[in-house]
């Protein structure tokens, strides 16, 4: 997708701290372009003041959405949980393209709910690649 096409959302999901540290210079930067983008997280690895903290220091805006996953206590529940809300958020927001990162619950589920559901997806870890 190019940087000038701004009437396109794209969905951005985090779930820990050091995901929301990588994709922060990304967010930045399609702030700066005015691009529209959907922020969801899902607190996978939550503590409201560290959240906090991420937020205020980078200057991120609050997410879009937020998943609470404090509840459930078995990956399987959590995963199960993931797959189920960020279905219906992608339903509601149909971006053009999702942005993920890393290896967590909350990644994997975005890219399985993106595929199913047909939404191109973007992953990284050291550099970015189309699935």
């Amino acid at each position: 997708m190019e940087l000038e096409d701004k009437c396109q959302p794209i969905a951005i999901l985090a779930g820990t701290r050091p995901e929301i540290i990588k994709l922060y210079p990304i967010m930045k930067l399609l702030d700066e372009q005015q691009i529209q983008y959907t922020f969801i997280f899902t607190g996978q690895h939550y503590s409201f003041n560290l959240f906090m903290k991420f937020i205020k220091e980078f200057r991120i805006r609050s997410p879009d959405y937020f998943i609470d996953l404090n509840y459930p206590d078995d990956a399987v529940s959590q995963f199960s949980m993931l797959v189920t809300e960020i279905g219906k958020i992608l339903k509601v927001s149909k971006p053009s393209s999702v942005i993920i990162l890393g290896d967590t619950n909350s990644v994997v589920a975005t890219a399985l709910t993106a595929f199913e559901i047909k939404y191109p997806y973007y992953s990284y870890r050291g550099r970015i690649k189309k699935v």
